[in-house]
């Protein structure tokens, strides 16, 4: 064990580095964390590679603060050292909840000071690693409560290195496309939403080499989006809107949709939400049935609760960890063709 311990000093830096590198990869930080338990030596050799894959899915906002301190030390001690500097190419951010009681927290138009220190904190996570993400996952579940800290708009940024993008929930100020594509690497798109996801031409300018597109959970209201997707997948104006055609997905190989599940009997504007959903899903069929291009439409899903969001989100990422390819080969979103087609 002496003799394996001493190798293991002798080998260069440059080169522990790229094992530690390689082996933390993709794991959510797990072998990063043993690493760091193993020796002094290994300690300071894998120090860069500790952050590469990183998971804040706590609840707490405690979290990404302590996070923020110990990632901002290790960048200062290596930089000093003349070491790798230490960056977070995958990521997983959970929105966080107030630690205060309900009770305590402040109306409309008042000072918010838990939320203003968390917004500060999220703008200085993503100032760190926004130039070095591949990959990101943001579980912002729109589902309203007062527990919930809002995460500002930190897609209104530059990804130049961004690869695969899986949002569940609020879009973060995603997509961004002025004035030049912030997301000119990004190839995969998974959102699972029951609001706007963003209109497809912003998501087509600022992601132009986008390949596989996945959008769960449709909303009923947006007819916009019904035309945008007929412009992108070969059909003409559904809904006889005219003008220049909007930018469309010149690279796109997979694409699948799903509609969320009919409004239920009851609601507030049961019957005219009723009304805007079966004419909705009509028009999504209408283009899949006579695009030139071969896509899934799914069947239709319920709406997220806050929890469902948070377990699908968790899979996914799990999936991704264990070097699996998730939502992108499964059946029913991951083979793209027309035989797939949703029973609305």
């Amino acid at each position: 064990m002496g003799n394996d311990k001493n190798l293991l000093d002798r080998l260069p830096i440059e080169l522990l580095e790229t094992i530690f590198s390689l082996a933390c990869s993709q794991d959510g930080g797990r072998t990063g964390r043993s690493l760091a338990l193993v020796s002094k030596s290994v300690h300071a050799a894998s120090r860069a590679a500790r952050f590469t894959s990183v998971s804040l899915s706590s609840s707490s906002p405690d979290q990404l603060r302590q996070f923020l301190a110990c990632f901002t030390a290790e960048r200062e001690r290596a930089q000093s050292a003349g070491c790798t500097t230490p960056a977070v190419r995958h990521l997983f951010l959970a929105r966080a909840e107030r630690k205060g009681k309900l009770d305590t927290v402040p109306r409309a138009g008042e000072a918010d000071p838990e939320q203003e220190e968390y917004e500060r904190d999220v703008s200085a996570l993503f100032d760190l690693v926004a130039r070095d993400l591949r990959t990101l996952f943001v579980l912002n579940a729109t589902v309203y409560t007062l527990e919930a800290l809002n995460l500002p708009a930190f897609g209104a940024r530059v990804y130049p290195r961004l690869q695969e993008l899986h949002i569940f929930g609020g879009c973060a100020g995603f997509p961004h496309a002025s004035p030049l594509p912030s997301l000119s690497r990004l190839t995969h798109l998974h959102i699972v939403r029951g609001g706007a996801m963003g209109a497809l031409p912003q998501w087509a300018a600022c992601a132009p080499g986008l390949t596989h597109v996945n959008l769960s959970n449709l909303d009923h209201w947006d007819a916009q989006f019904v035309n945008d997707l007929g412009y992108s997948t070969g059909v003409e104006a559904v809904n006889g809107a005219s003008g220049d055609r909007p930018p469309s997905f010149e690279q796109l190989e997979s694409l699948a949709l799903q509609l969320s599940q009919a409004p239920r009997k009851g609601r507030i504007c049961g019957s005219a939400s009723k009304l805007c959903y079966i004419d909705f899903a009509a028009d999504l069929r209408r283009v899949h049935q006579n695009s030139t291009l071969e896509w899934a439409l799914l069947p239709p899903v319920p709406r997220p609760s806050t929890a469902a969001y948070q377990q699908l989100a968790t899979a996914e990422w799990t999936e991704w960890s264990e070097g699996r390819a998730g939502c992108w080969t499964q059946p029913e979103s991951g083979c793209f063709n027309k035989s797939v087609v949703a029973s609305m």
